[in-house]
């Protein structure tokens, strides 16, 4: 657009904001700018003028002109809707100049501030600044201004998990009176901070029968709350009763839960339950065969130091094709190496790597142990040195795995001087293999 040519024409007042627009579109700010010069001398900015005008300003962070923009408009009786507003408050916004937006909120006609309100309100809660969303809801009250349900819901949330749940619960409760109605991510915002202390049983089995009574169903954020309020509760029954209730109501990822749950009672020495979850597992391979429960069932297998059944599972998911990603390899390996299946193990890797799988340092400590378990010292020099060669820092199980390595190989004084060299302590019967 030749600029220099576009004072020997006279155009409608419509076809110069098309021009300003299309300059605005491609991010041609200061072309806006002389455009908008050449406007003032040719004919008559009306308002939609003026909001590209300002809008390039905003943009250009030149805030003074755009003031003095909003105020010709003003002068000329040419009103300032509320997209006008709401931009200025997002140039000062993202200009980090908050304590403007807060001013130029107070001179935001009342019929107009909602969507002002809306933004600034937005990054508080984004900033988890609790001083400044007090401040913004307080005058949104006083203008009576609502906000959307998911706003809302964000605020609550944020109360909630700063600890604030008598603040938190105060919106809940005035949200009828907003015409809000409660939804599940409302109850989740509530449920989260609650049941991580089991002091709050009471509370949370209220708002569970609020949820019942206007017919809000639980998803599988509000299981894993509950089921982790149980844990602490060492309540495993009802554990158990809500991952039924998952897996009957249709929610189709269950894994993490399954993968929380039998880490929780393997650490508390729960095997059999731990196993049983397990057997579900299986029983979830046969229905729909996909990597992610093959992953989380050789997970299991591999906590539960079951590690024929895991080699099992690999060999299954193998006969099917289906490839794993990253984590699943690196699960895998483990297997493998605990094992002690050292060329099944390099394999893996090697498969890995095939697949333009980087491996990361977890997959080259299974390779070490599957080394060391093997005796292989050659090998465990070869992985440790390519552990650095992958841009990646050894860290203990890498030093010290290369140790057990030669221990196991009979080499005691290498071992002594690889520690020292490595800054490890030395002591031969704290290097024993697991």
């Amino acid at each position: 657009m030749d600029l220099a040519k576009i004072d020997r024409y006279q155009f409608p007042i419509e076809i110069y904001n098309g021009f300003l627009r299309i300059l605005l579109q491609r991010q041609l700010l200061k072309d806006v700018e002389v455009l908008f010069e050449k406007i003032q001398q040719l004919s008559k900015p009306n308002q939609e003028t003026y909001h590209f005008a300002i809008k390039a300003f905003l943009e250009l962070q030149l805030f003074s002109r755009a003031r003095k923009l909003l105020n010709e408009m003003n002068q000329n009786k040419i009103f300032p809707n509320q997209t006008i507003y709401s931009d200025f408050v997002r140039g000062f916004v993202s200009s980090g100049k908050l304590d403007e937006a807060l001013d130029m909120l107070n001179k935001i006609p009342s019929e107009f501030a909602l969507e002002s309100y809306v933004v600034l309100l937005e990054v508080f809660v984004q900033q988890k600044d609790l001083n400044r969303v007090d401040e913004v809801i307080a005058k949104m009250s006083k203008l009576k201004l609502v906000s959307s349900l998911g706003l809302h819901n964000a605020v609550i949330g944020l109360y909630a998990n700063t600890g604030n749940m008598t603040k938190a619960t105060e919106l809940f409760d005035q949200m009828p009176k907003l015409n809000l109605t409660p939804n599940i991510m409302t109850y989740n915002a509530l449920l989260a901070p609650l049941c991580l202390h089991r002091s709050n049983k009471l509370i949370v089995q209220e708002l569970l029968d609020k949820m019942q009574r206007n017919n809000v169903i639980p998803n599988y954020s509000t299981y894993s709350h509950l089921i982790r309020l149980c844990l602490l509760e060492d309540d495993l029954d009802l554990c158990l009763e809500y991952l039924g209730e998952m897996k009957s109501s249709g929610i189709s990822n269950c894994l993490p839960t399954y993968e929380y749950l039998i880490s929780y009672l393997i650490n508390n020495q729960q095997h059999d339950h731990a196993r049983n979850l397990l057997v579900d597992l299986e029983h979830e391979i046969k229905v729909r065969p996909t990597r992610n429960v093959f992953v989380v069932a050789m997970k299991a297998c591999l906590l539960l130091h079951d590690f024929s059944r895991g080699l099992e599972l690999y060999d299954e998911l193998c006969k099917l094709r289906i490839t794993l990603d990253s984590s699943g390899f690196n699960v895998a390996l483990q297997i493998f190496a605990r094992s002690s299946r050292f060329p099944d193990t390099e394999s893996v890797f090697e498969k890995m790597k095939s697949l333009s799988i980087k491996p990361n340092l977890e997959s080259f400590n299974s390779v070490l142990l599957a080394t060391c378990r093997a005796k292989s010292l050659k090998q465990a020099i070869t992985y440790f040195n390519e552990i650095t060669k992958a841009g990646l820092a050894p860290n203990e199980e890498s030093i010290n795995t290369l140790i057990r390595t030669y221990l196991a190989c009979g080499q005691e004084n290498e071992a002594r001087a690889f520690a020292q060299l490595m800054d490890v302590v030395f002591d031969p019967n704290q290097f024993k293999d697991d």
